[in-house]
Formats: structure tokens, C-alpha cells, sequence
């Protein structure tokens, strides 16, 4: 039988813990000491893939919602958070993002072996007068580049099982689309050529730039919106002929619709990196309404394209994401 706390899921498993010290305040895990609070969150609650672990040191991502976290005790940034082992050495964290007016926060903490076992908690802390180990390069210190990327991106499609279906844990086929007036075949799943190995993604198109055709090849992210505020880069190779604009998209029953980056493609493979501040600032243009009004709630990538007869794209990798927000 799976313990109550961890069917829960990752954030709501803050609401456990042990009396440590101070007050307990009935029913939850929220504690005193003076002005400061405290909850206990177990680190088995965090890390669902025990294959991470290795017997070294690791990162696990932290997410604070109004469920279960007061953000009216903090102010703005947030600096005044500890996060500690249970002997009360403080551990150090890296924050990704606070927001106390979407009360929605993310933070990295590297965990210990010493706490990597059922059972296993540190403590989290906060109120006036606290100061954490705020500390990114300690977070990571030691831990290989690779396991690095590991824990902090997710391979969306490397095209290799050449069927069309994605590799995030929902499993998801592209698809390609056409405005009026403009053509395009179906998913191709063959051959990189052109000096790159392995397989790739295609399309052959027609699409009439100057009178606003388009074509696309896409692909849904799940069932439901992605939390994707903590993006860091959307990395892909790509190749082909005329304009290509790359949109990570929001549900199609809001009002407006995307964030696009542009470039022009060549017929010779170019790797291309996206970061959020990339993308182009809202003007309205084909449902484009900036990153920062879509971030929190995506639900499908587009390879849009005019102007040309073709695009290949491969290896899509999200970077700065917790692999786990995709499943």
C-alpha cells in the first residue's frame, strides 16, 4: 500500500512531518521558533526515480504552492528561507523562480546520500531574520555535467524509434498542419542526411510567405499544461529552406495562443537554442502574446515554416526543466 503522504505527489508532501521544536500547529506540519516556521518534507517524496541516486550526492526539485506554503510570510524574493539537514547544518539550495504574487516558487536542493533513504527529511524554514545557503555552484559541486543534465532537461524526441511518437512519459504523435491556401505532407521519419547520422523529422511544404500561408509539424505535451517557468533553453537541430518560426503554445480556448522565436533555415543542419528572453515581445501577430503570459501553462511545441518547399528537425531537448514536470 503506498503511504497516504506520498500518493499525493510531490508538493502536497510538505504537509508531513515530525515535532522538532517550538509550537506544532494542529494538523499540519507547520512549526515555530519565535517569528520562524518550519515543515518537514521527505526526500522520498521528491525523488521518485531512485535510480538517480548512485550512492552520491543529487539534486531534487522543490515546488511551493498557495496549498501549502504562506507566501504573505516572505517578502518579494524569498531570501528569507533555510533549508536544513536534522541536525540542523544548513544545506544549500539554488531558487529558480519566486513569485509571491503567483504564489508559485521552485527550488533545487542537493540532497546528501546520509538522506537518501525511505524516511529520510530535512527541514525547510522560514521568516524574518533567516538567511539560507543560497548557493547554486555548491548545489551542483561535484556532480558530473552529465547527471547534471540528466536531472535538469528532458529529451522530447531524438526521432530514432523512427514511429513518431514522442519520448516524454505521456506518449504523443507529430503531426503537420496547413493554413488555407498552403500544403504539407505528413510526418516523414527517416534518414538526417547531410552530414548528421541517425534519423530525423520532416515535412515537404508549400507555403506562400508574402501572403501569410504557413505550414508546421507539432506536437502535443501531454493531456494537460506544462509548468514550464523554469525553462532554461529549447535546443533542437534543424534544416531546410525559408523562414521557421519555433512556438511553445497554450491551450487554444485562451485568448491568444503562443511565444514564437524566428529564424531562416539553410540546407546544411543548424543547431538552435531558444531561452525564454529569445522569444519575441507580444505584438498580437499570429496569437503571439509573449513568454511571460504562456509559462505557466503550455501545451504543445510547433515547428512553423513559409516561404520554402521543406524542414527537418531533430533532437528536441528541453533545458531547465525537472523531467518529473512531465509526468
Amino acid at each position: 500500500m503506498i503511504p497516504l503522504w506520498k500518493s499525493f505527489g510531490f508538493a502536497v508532501a510538505l504537509v508531513v512531518a515530525h515535532g522538532c521544536f517550538g509550537e506544532r500547529i494542529a494538523g499540519n506540519s507547520s512549526e515555530t521558533e519565535n517569528t520562524a516556521t518550519a515543515r518537514l518534507v521527505f526526500v522520498d517524496s521528491l525523488l521518485r526515480d531512485w535510480n538517480r541516486l548512485e550512492h552520491s550526492p543529487t539534486v531534487a526539485t522543490l515546488r511551493l504552492d498557495s496549498s501549502h506554503f504562506d507566501f504573505s510570510t516572505l517578502d518579494s524574493s524569498g531570501e528569507q528561507l533555510s533549508i536544513e539537514r536534522p541536525d540542523g547544518s544548513s544545506m544549500p539550495f539554488e531558487q529558480l523562480y519566486w513569485d509571491r504574487t503567483a504564489k508559485q516558487a521552485r527550488l533545487r536542493v542537493r540532497i546528501d546520500p546520509a538522506l537518501q533513504k525511505p524516511g529520510g527529511w530535512f527541514r525547510l524554514r522560514w521568516g524574518p531574520g533567516l538567511e539560507g545557503l543560497h548557493d547554486p555552484i555548491a548545489v551542483w559541486d561535484s556532480i558530473p555535467a552529465a547527471k547534471r543534465v540528466y536531472l535538469t532537461s528532458i529529451v522530447v524526441d531524438d526521432f530514432e524509434s523512427g514511429n513518431g511518437v514522442s519520448l516524454l512519459p505521456e506518449l504523443s504523435g507529430w503531426y503537420s498542419g496547413a493554413s488555407d491556401s498552403a500544403t504539407v505532407s505528413k510526418p516523414q521519419f527517416s534518414a538526417a542526411s547531410h552530414g548528421r547520422s541517425g534519423l530525423a523529422a520532416g515535412i515537404t511544404y508549400s507555403a506562400n510567405r508574402n501572403a501569410g500561408r504557413y505550414s508546421l509539424i507539432g506536437l502535443k505535451l501531454g493531456t494537460k499544461a506544462r509548468n514550464l517557468r523554469s525553462l532554461d533553453s529549447v535546443v533542437a537541430w534543424v534544416r531546410g529552406s525559408g523562414s521557421l518560426a519555433v512556438a511553445l503554445e497554450r491551450p487554444d480556448s485562451l485568448k491568444g495562443t503562443k511565444a514564437w522565436a524566428k529564424f531562416t533555415l539553410d540546407t546544411a543542419w543548424k543547431r538552435i537554442r531558444i531561452r525564454p528572453t529569445d522569444f519575441d515581445p507580444p505584438d498580437g501577430i499570429g496569437g503571439n502574446i509573449g513568454w511571460i503570459k504562456i509559462r505557466d501553462s503550455i501545451t504543445r511545441i510547433s515547428f512553423i515554416v513559409s516561404g520554402g518547399s521543406e524542414l527537418w528537425v531533430d533532437d528536441l531537448r528541453l533545458h531547465g526543466v525537472d523531467p518529473d514536470d512531465f509526468r
